[in-house]
């Protein structure tokens, strides 16, 4: 996949899009620094690439830096803001960082623009259970894994709820 990006990059080398692509294969080969050459290079070419944000954000997340993906998230759905994906990760860098009302506030905005990973429902469950809103988290975890039930985490996450409860 890399070389036909590389490809592509030699042949449309103004093209942002080309860069981001390197970008996103770099991170998940977890070559972060080239992956954040790339896409700065998308960034200089051009500055409101939602895509090139988001992905940014993205190596950032797995650096465990997630004051910097928070803001790279922040920049993707202010430029996209129909993305439910781009708004579940910056709830994940909210949830995260502690800004608990944010993440509430981007999980259900995940929702509302059509999430069904479950990952949003899991996001508002752990957080209804730090606000002591136990039986509220229980239905969340629940809602989590009616969107995605094969995810086991969801399931566990229910029974933790109710063992603590």
């Amino acid at each position: 996949m890399l070389d036909l990006i590389l490809e592509h990059e030699k042949k449309s080398p103004q093209d942002h899009m080309s860069h981001v692509y390197k970008g996103w294969v770099y991170t998940m080969l977890g070559k972060y620094n080239r992956a954040r050459q790339s896409l700065e290079h998308a960034l200089n070419l051009n500055p409101k690439s939602a895509w090139a944000h988001f992905r940014k954000g993205e190596v950032y997340q797995m650096e465990g830096e997630h004051a910097h993906a928070l803001e790279c998230f922040i920049k993707a759905v202010k430029l996209k803001p129909h993305r439910a994906d781009f708004w579940l990760e910056k709830a994940a860098e909210e949830d995260e960082l502690h800004l608990l009302d944010q993440a509430m506030h981007s999980y259900e905005k995940a929702m509302k623009l059509g999430d069904k990973s479950g990952w949003a429902w899991y996001g508002t469950a752990r957080i209804q259970y730090v606000q002591g809103r136990k039986q509220e988290a229980i239905e969340s975890a629940r809602k989590a894994s009616a969107d995605n039930p094969t995810e086991e985490t969801f399931r566990r996450l229910e029974q933790d709820i109710k063992r603590q409860s």
